[in-house]
């Protein structure tokens, strides 16, 4: 997996959703500054349980959020 690629898209999907990172942190599961020590670099691994839960809260496709696909597309319920 591509960190910075997903570091990347998290921004993006965050900023599209217009979620703050504290709020997508505790909506996925998480505690409230989960991403923010993932996209400072503190957190290297997120783990594919974090990433699956953050996709479905910013209802992107996890496949698009770990660089797996191309199309963004959208979280399946």
């Amino acid at each position: 997996m591509d960190t910075d690629l997903v570091r990347e898209r998290i921004r993006a999907a965050l900023k599209q959703r217009k979620l703050s990172m504290r709020r997508a942190s505790v909506m996925s599961g998480r505690s409230d500054v989960w991403i923010s020590q993932f996209l400072s670099g503190t957190v290297h691994e997120p783990g594919a349980a974090g990433l699956q839960n953050l996709a479905r809260v910013l209802d992107v496709d996890y496949g698009w959020l770990v660089g797996e696909k191309e199309e963004i597309g959208r979280a399946h319920a």
